[in-house]
């Protein structure tokens, strides 16, 4: 199975946390407080964070721009999240559907 641009990505930690969805305002503080915790997390165990992975709905472009989430987070639609998330925290980013992100999982974890 092929993941497209996620094939050489090695997960070694992860933090599952939800995000504000329904508040578009709130959204962008919610993401930057589960990268926070990830952050946390990381310096108790003394690791590198070499970049964060974010799975949403719908159709995201290679670039990390979400194009479309079938209007389950309407307010989404052409929002450069990788972009956002690159420059406000210092990392990179890497967006894709939130589908394809839980077989990655599935097929790292099981």
């Amino acid at each position: 199975m092929s993941l497209g641009h996620l094939d050489a990505v090695q997960v070694e930690s992860m933090l599952v946390t939800p995000a504000e969805t329904k508040d578009e305002p709130r959204f962008p503080a919610s993401v930057g407080d589960a990268i926070s915790q990830f952050k946390t997390k990381a310096a108790a165990e003394q690791s590198i964070i070499a970049g964060i992975g974010i799975g949403v709905p719908g159709f995201v472009f290679a670039d990390g721009m979400v194009d479309s989430t079938c209007e389950i987070l309407a307010f989404m639609d052409d929002y450069p999240l990788a972009g956002l998330i690159q420059r406000q925290h210092g990392l990179p980013c890497l967006l894709n559907n939130d589908a394809r992100v839980v077989a990655l999982g599935a097929a790292i974890y099981g």
